[in-house]
């Protein structure tokens, strides 16, 4: 009988190898692209600080349009492989990057609307939450942002970089920003 149980289960075997095969295939695709994009991002940020903003908006535009590929090859890797935990950091670290990007270029409505999308995919990251409060304090809603912050700090208690947001932003509030 065991030697029944390893042809039943060899055939199953080998088909993990390769959705698993197809699932890295997709990741590394999606790191070549993020690669791209941040070799665009480096020419954004030479121009920005030459004061050539106008300038790195093309360049920006490929920076997330490369971004928007990689986070496809990354879905496609979990469709194919939905258990393989490297295409879901290498999603999720990809999607919040983006909108990290989007703060850092002060789009903020944009910010605000990526970090919203980021908390709904990702409701027990603590990091979503945080985006979400620094969004919001960018924007001047003061009571969302403690609320993120207040959520982020629900799910994982003393989180440094959510503690450090919560006191900046009651500083801000009580000195009148």
């Amino acid at each position: 009988m065991p030697v029944l149980a390893l042809v039943v289960f060899f055939p199953i075997t080998q088909l993990d190898l390769i959705d698993q095969n197809l699932g890295v295939r997709y990741v590394n695709m999606g790191v070549g692209y993020l690669t791209k994009s941040e070799g665009f991002w480096a020419g954004v940020d030479a121009l920005r600080k030459a004061g050539k903003t106008e300038e790195a908006a093309p360049l920006v535009a490929a920076s997330f349009e490369y971004r928007r590929l990689a986070e496809e090859q990354f879905a496609r890797a979990l469709v194919e492989s939905p258990n393989y935990p490297r295409a879901a950091r290498a999603l999720r670290r990809s999607i919040v990057t983006g909108a990290v990007l989007l703060e850092h270029l002060g789009r903020k409505q944009e910010f605000l609307k990526a970090a919203r999308q980021i908390q709904k995919r990702y409701p027990r990251f603590v990091g979503s939450y945080v985006l979400l409060g620094k969004a919001n304090a960018g924007l001047g809603n003061i009571e969302a942002a403690r609320g993120a912050f207040n959520q982020a700090l629900r799910i994982e208690p003393g989180h440094a970089e959510t503690v450090r947001e919560l006191a900046a932003l009651e500083a801000a509030a009580e000195n009148g920003r």
